[in-house]
């Protein structure tokens, strides 16, 4: 479709640097998530509000970029109000923007192999090559993963599938009971934290949920 075409010149080779192509790239995906509520940050970093906290999506360069080649990524990171006084404090730059989870979009190919996350702008790329292709990956999958933090229940089954998951960290289980109490499931949450001590057999881990289970105690009672 027309809309889903960068400017005729932006297509052809060696007419525009990999800065351009870039530049307008991003451009590209902002239209298009516009859609969603999605508003700018910034030229690489857009944003908005979902019904448990905060969806950022983040066009990341990596450090190996150069003048004849950017290598980036393109981040969906959410970060859950309800997790907020467990995993980010605000006076550390770092943790405070440390989402509580990240997607990241598998790259385009000529070899159509998705090896890693990350895309490479060179010389030689065709910008309309990438259009096409992130049009394909990115955006028929995007509204999916935004979609489920629109929902308390489906937030709650996702972070469950990761404390079923096999050798869970001690954190996600902390996080989970965070949830249950931030979406005012109360009784959920004491229930799991009672069930969860006595399952933690490392003394480290053990020391961990004991100072978390203090701080739940101060937090909600």
């Amino acid at each position: 479709m027309a809309d889903d075409n960068l400017p005729k010149h932006a297509s052809e080779k060696l007419m525009k640097s990999p800065q351009a192509v870039f530049d307008e790239l991003c451009i590209f995906i902002f239209e298009k998530i516009h859609a969603l509520n999605f508003s700018k940050k910034g030229r690489t970093k857009f944003v908005r509000k979902c019904a448990v906290g905060t969806a950022c999506v983040n066009i990341k360069k990596s450090v190996a970029t150069t003048k004849e080649k950017i290598r980036f990524t393109i981040e969906l990171n959410i970060f859950i109000d309800a997790l907020d006084w467990i995993n980010r404090n605000p006076e550390n730059y770092w943790q405070r923007n440390q989402p509580d989870i990240q997607f990241r979009f598998y790259k385009f190919s000529p070899t159509s192999s998705q090896t890693d996350d990350w895309w490479e702008i060179s010389n030689e790329v065709d910008g309309q090559s990438f259009v096409d292709q992130i049009s394909i990956d990115l955006l028929e999958n995007f509204k999916k993963y935004v979609s489920t933090f629109e929902s308390m229940d489906a937030t709650l089954n996702l972070w469950l599938s990761y404390v079923d998951s096999k050798n869970p960290s001690p954190m996600r289980k902390i996080e989970y009971a965070g949830l249950l109490y931030g979406f005012n499931k109360k009784t959920e949450g004491e229930i799991f934290l009672e069930r969860l001590l006595p399952s933690i057999k490392d003394d480290r881990e053990r020391k961990l949920v004991v100072g978390y289970i203090e701080k739940f105690s101060k937090r909600f009672y």
